[in-house]
């Protein structure tokens, strides 16, 4: 075990003199939604700070925009993990039930909306407090959908909340963000993996996280839990498609036995563990990268 635990910490100060023994071209990291399955996206966070890397500009959509936030914040992978093992169960931990248990009249789902979007605001007011695209260490796109204009909106200056807000407001569990006179839905209806979004800003190199790799939820009954959680996967993994293509690189932990939805504090942690271990097992190919590309 000292021999193997050896040659990893050798392995590490390799990666990393690698790294930084070359010239690097801008490059980003971009997270994909996921609801709960963003809790992989930490453990590859982690992954880049045993190596030493850190990203020229990061991105993501929906729960993926909230994890990219924090990152390029400089939060450390044990306080977003920390955050998100809580309140990301909070939020989406038993969404399944509730969507299944409330009443069907129009008013109480009403009510029922609103109370989770207030939830939703007082997490992120709480994660982030007054924040501000302006005191990121990199450069962060969050992107959400403007169903008023039936386009994609990113968000790149302001309040990180109100982004987060916006780029989280998943139809059907939360009320919509109203940004400028505009409906604003989850990032994950137009752009699931918006690496389109970093390449326009200026990235060279771009490494995707698709936190929904795996078997696909599809609907078993007609229990409106099973049909949201269909639709959603098969969305957004149809929105994924062109960012998966355009990312010189894809981690993608497995996610199979872990639904979007539901899940505990211990399901979090064993995510986070997968995205960790998918990222490690990428970390040469992420460095051959920087070198055919380096000058």
């Amino acid at each position: 075990m000292e021999h193997n635990e050896h040659d990893f910490q050798e392995w590490k100060k390799m990666i990393t003199s690698r790294i930084r023994g070359i010239y690097q071209p801008p490059w980003a990291v971009v997270f994909s939604g996921g609801g709960l399955r963003a809790a992989a996206h930490i453990g590859v966070i982690k992954a880049f700070e045993e190596n030493d890397i850190f990203p020229d500009m990061i991105g993501g959509a929906s729960t993926g925009g909230l994890i990219a936030a924090a990152y390029a914040l400089g939060m450390k992978s044990e306080e977003i993990l920390h955050f998100f093992a809580v309140q990301g169960v909070r939020l989406f931990g038993a969404a399944d039930e509730r969507i299944n248990t409330e009443k069907s009249c129009a008013e109480e789902r009403a009510n029922a909306l609103i109370q989770n979007g207030q939830t939703l605001q007082s997490i992120l007011d709480e994660f982030f407090d007054q924040a501000d695209f302006s005191q990121t260490k990199v450069p962060c796109h969050i992107v959400a959908t403007d169903l008023t204009h039936g386009a994609e909106i990113v968000f790149s200056q302001g309040t990180i909340v109100n982004a987060c807000r916006a780029a989280m407001s998943m139809p059907g569990l939360f009320l919509p963000y109203i940004h400028e006179q505009s409906i604003v839905v989850d990032g994950f209806v137009i752009n699931n993996l918006p690496v389109s979004v970093l390449r326009e800003k200026g990235a060279e190199i771009v490494i995707g996280v698709n936190a929904q790799a795996g078997k696909k939820a599809r609907a078993k009954s007609p229990h409106i839990s099973d049909v949201l959680n269909a639709t959603v996967e098969i969305l957004s993994e149809f929105c994924m498609q062109k960012g998966l293509e355009e990312s010189n690189l894809v981690i993608e932990p497995k996610m199979d036995a872990y639904a979007m939805f539901s899940g505990d504090e211990s399901d979090i942690k064993t995510m986070y563990e997968i995205g960790y271990e998918a990222a490690m097992e990428k970390m040469e190919e992420i460095v051959a990268i920087f070198v055919r590309n380096s000058s």
